[in-house]
């Protein structure tokens, strides 16, 4: 089962994240959904979060439900063709998922957490969903496997998927 919100505390959480990762390269898009003449600093954070327009909250927490709907209609038969690929009998999955508003998606696989961007077409995000499910699935058969070859199989597997559709 995954379980599918919109945080305003995790999405500035990732802003900030983003702004200290990126430095130079940082920039805000339209999709920022906190007030712009507040600066983006942890001090701020409060103050940040309470400035998010209720509307725009709403919005994106019906999205989550919509996403998190949408794929438990799904599921099943996903779950299905990562298990099939991987060749292992079932697959059981208990993980959580933050809407973000920012252009990276930040992941922490050892506790079974990804983000998903909150702007994006809703197949977007259902492809984004099995990507992140894929790594889950592929770190818990290999621990030890490397970054690349992640990467490489959930490509692979992405391309396979696509045939089978």
């Amino acid at each position: 089962m995954l379980t599918i919100q919109y945080s305003p505390q995790d999405d500035l959480k990732n802003w900030l994240r983003l702004q200290r990762v990126d430095g130079a390269c940082f920039q805000f898009t339209q999709d920022y959904p906190f007030q712009r003449d507040i600066p983006l600093i942890i001090e701020n954070q409060d103050q940040l979060i309470k400035s998010l327009n209720l509307e725009v909250l709403a919005h994106y927490q019906s999205t989550a439900k919509l996403i998190e709907k949408t794929w438990t209609e799904r599921e099943v038969g996903e779950l299905s063709k990562i298990a099939a690929y991987l060749n292992i009998p079932t697959i059981q999955i208990n993980a959580k998922a933050s809407l973000t508003t920012a252009y990276k998606m930040p992941y922490d696989y050892k506790f079974e957490w990804f983000m998903i961007q909150a702007c994006k077409p809703l197949e977007w995000q259902m492809n984004n969903i099995v990507h992140e499910i894929f790594h889950i699935c592929q770190l818990r058969q290999d621990p030890d496997m490397l970054q690349s070859r992640r990467e490489r199989e959930v490509e692979r597997y992405l391309e396979y998927r696509s045939k089978q559709v």
